[in-house]
């Protein structure tokens, strides 16, 4: 049972940007904005998180995550605040490479294609320790106020890293933790541990 004091934690991606559309390798691409259905889907997104109770809104730096982090800020009567710790990996050479370059064997490769390949990648940009490491400080950053509700924006990637960290668990290809555009996980920080409540949502889980 849940203590009545523990805040939610939602852990929100980014919804779509041109790049996701096209399958590209998006990186850190600071600069990359929300295209017309990612707008769309922000803009329903604030009627989703309307009646959830939300004390901090924390983004990725990245454009296309304030954009969303902004929306329902606004509506909500907050200031986001940035961390750079949220950013999307950096992926070094491979940023803007269409998924079927960087897997030429593969007759159409998908997302979870994708991020099997890239959690084995150890060239340029992070490397897998320093992935982790910031994965982890995410974590403990988040337990610093433990009652307060949170919606925390980030992206696609880096969002299984962090969710293995949320959950004690090695960082390895699962997929129900890929989050789609515009979805959540949902969890509930009780005796300083983070408890499950929902993947992949699209609608808060009420208490």
């Amino acid at each position: 049972m849940y203590k009545q004091d523990g805040g939610n934690v939602y852990f929100l991606r980014h919804c779509t940007t041109p790049w996701n559309e096209e399958k590209r390798i998006q990186g850190v691409a600071l600069g990359m904005p929300l295209n017309p259905a990612g707008l769309k889907e922000a803009g329903g997104l604030v009627a989703v998180f309307q009646d959830a109770d939300i004390d901090e809104i924390l983004s990725t730096d990245a454009r296309r995550g304030t954009q969303v982090a902004n929306l329902i800020a606004e509506a909500k009567g907050l200031k986001i605040k940035t961390w750079e710790d949220l950013r999307e990996i950096d992926w070094g050479e491979l940023e803007g490479k269409l998924y079927r370059e960087v897997l030429p064997n593969h007759p159409n490769p998908q997302v979870g294609d994708i991020i099997q390949f890239l959690l084995n990648y150890d060239g340029s940009g992070e490397t897998p320790q320093q992935r982790e490491q910031r994965a982890r400080r995410v974590k403990d950053k988040l337990l610093i106020n433990p009652h307060q509700d949170k919606l925390v924006v980030f992206h696609g990637t880096f969002g299984l890293y962090v969710t293995c960290a949320v959950d004690n668990e090695p960082v390895t290809f699962r997929p129900e933790y890929i989050l789609k555009n515009g979805h959540f996980h949902q969890y509930r920080i009780v005796d300083g541990k983070f408890i499950l409540k929902g993947l992949n949502l699209k609608t808060p889980i009420k208490d």
